[in-house]
């Protein structure tokens, strides 16, 4: 990186390694850039979610927390200003947070179809995110809604690594809900899910975690 202490910031490779389930080596990357780039929410909000993945909760229920105190940064909308809501709203939905999901949800229902860049990594549109609030709150009807909306997105544009992570959550959501055929479809996602993550070669947290579910479907 040349030596410039705030590379790392303007790489995303925290946000890679986050997407690629190894999240205890993010955090260790977020949070030496967290206390280097203070006045920028998007870290914190970064650091919360990877905090809720890699398990250490209460770091991630203090940001959430904060951060739903300052309603989330008000009105301010500068070119982060989506990538921080979408960081948030993933660590509210690891978290189950059902209090900050419902104000993230009205908060970024407008703009579903944006689409989300952490500096220079796709994020996927914020249907996605819709989806997984959506799910926390219980409204599985409007989670189906948005996830088919990101997954369309997705193939349109052909990004297949956030195609995996959707279809994952769609998956997820669909064994939540338990409507009949829910359980069918949740399966063909699930094998979407794993096949694409295995042509990849770089998500095999996400072709784990397919696979574990689909075994408990057998």
């Amino acid at each position: 990186m040349a030596g410039q202490r705030d590379a790392p910031g303007f790489s995303d490779i925290y946000l890679i390694r986050l997407l690629q389930g190894r999240a205890e080596e993010a955090v260790e990357l977020i949070r030496h850039l967290d206390d280097s780039f203070t006045v920028l929410p998007v870290f914190p909000a970064l650091l919360a979610w990877a905090c809720a993945e890699g398990g250490r909760i209460s770091e991630a229920e203090a940001v959430l927390a904060q951060a739903h105190q300052a309603n989330f940064g008000g009105h301010r909308h500068d070119y982060l200003w989506l990538a921080t809501l979408a960081f948030l709203s993933r660590a509210c939905a690891r978290l189950g947070d059902i209090s900050t999901a419902a104000a993230l949800y009205e908060r970024l229902r407008p703009h579903h179809s944006a689409f989300g860049i952490g500096q220079s990594v796709w994020l996927g549109p914020v249907a996605y995110d819709l989806g997984l609030l959506a799910t926390v709150l219980g409204r599985y009807d409007d989670a189906d809604a948005h996830f088919a909306e990101a997954v369309e997105i997705h193939h349109r544009i052909g990004v297949r690594g956030m195609l995996a992570h959707t279809r994952l959550a769609w998956a997820r959501m669909l064994l939540l809900r338990r409507q009949p055929g829910d359980t069918e479809q949740a399966r063909e996602h699930l094998r979407q899910a794993q096949q694409t993550a295995r042509e990849l070669g770089a998500l095999g947290n996400i072709e784990e975690d397919a696979a574990a579910l689909l075994r408990e479907l057998s």
